[in-house]
């Protein structure tokens, strides 16, 4: 009696591990969407409405800023779960001297997809958008991004691809779930376990294939990681971790700054710093 108690007790855990699990997949990889009200006008800036195929036939979103005689072009990726005008105001300045193009990730804002990967598949979606700059005589691209699109600006890859500015990037899907379900105690293992095991079976590889650390790219290129010293939601122990997998990368972390306020905390030198770094590398 006692055996079959505990097995049911083992089946039905199980079980509920499982629907929860399921759960709080979809709950983070089909975030609610979030489109900006405003758009580059509001900033008097001249722009495109684009639409760009990715490897999939998902359609991305985008608004590409042209430049007059540049040549060079920076790709703009935003932070989960937000979309492209989440990130305008911080990065309009490099419109300055770059053609600038600002896309929503998969399954946020106006773009197409139904599930968000974390890293991996907006990776692929961020080179088809480098392609497609290609494709509008583009001869060299700079890749900036905030948050998750730290994240997918170090798994991208492209041969026009020339250097990168990481803003409060997280070094791994994996780490990022163990800092959201810290609370959860003993649960928080076999929940990410199980969610890993729908994440693969939704996207054909695991966890890992979001871990910034192995990617191929910011192995040669120039790199500029940034992070707030005082970041809640990615602390910059993940900028650090990235440092050590790319020694030849520039840190800076600015002092007291909260995720995403990296860029009003510095005020100036962050525009100084960032487009000084761009112009160096492109």
């Amino acid at each position: 009696m006692t055996a079959k108690i505990l097995l049911r007790l083992f089946l039905y855990s199980g079980l509920l591990l499982a629907v929860f699990s399921v759960i709080f997949f979809l709950m983070y990889t089909r975030p609610r969407r979030y489109v900006s009200p405003f758009t580059p006008a509001d900033l008097g800036l001249s722009y495109e409405t684009v639409e760009i195929k990715s490897f999939d036939g998902a359609l991305l979103a985008g608004w590409f800023i042209p430049h007059k005689s540049s040549k060079k072009a920076v790709l703009a990726l935003h932070g989960y779960p937000m979309d492209k005008g989440n990130i305008l105001s911080m990065t309009a300045f490099l419109s300055a001297d770059y053609n600038v193009l600002l896309t929503d990730h998969r399954a946020m804002g106006g773009s197409g997809g139904r599930l968000t990967s974390g890293g991996a598949l907006e990776a692929r979606d961020a080179e088809a958008a480098a392609a497609w700059l290609a494709g509008r005589g583009m001869e060299k691209i700079g890749l900036f991004g905030f948050s998750m699109g730290g994240n997918t600006a170090l798994l991208a890859d492209h041969p026009l691809v020339a250097a990168r500015v990481c803003d409060s990037p997280y070094y791994s899907l994996r780490a990022m779930l163990d800092i959201i379900f810290a609370g959860l105690g003993p649960l928080r293992r076999p929940l990410i376990w199980t969610m890993s095991v729908w994440y693969r079976l939704a996207f054909g590889a695991g966890l890992s294939a979001a871990d910034a650390r192995h990617a191929a790219g910011p192995g040669a290129d120039p790199l500029l990681l940034i992070h707030g010293s005082s970041d809640r939601t990615i602390p910059p122990s993940h900028s650090e971790e990235l440092k050590k997998a790319f020694p030849h990368a520039g840190l800076w972390i600015v002092p007291g700054a909260d995720h995403g306020q990296a860029s009003g905390a510095a005020g100036g030198e962050y525009e100084k710093r960032v487009a000084g770094f761009f112009r160096a590398n492109l």
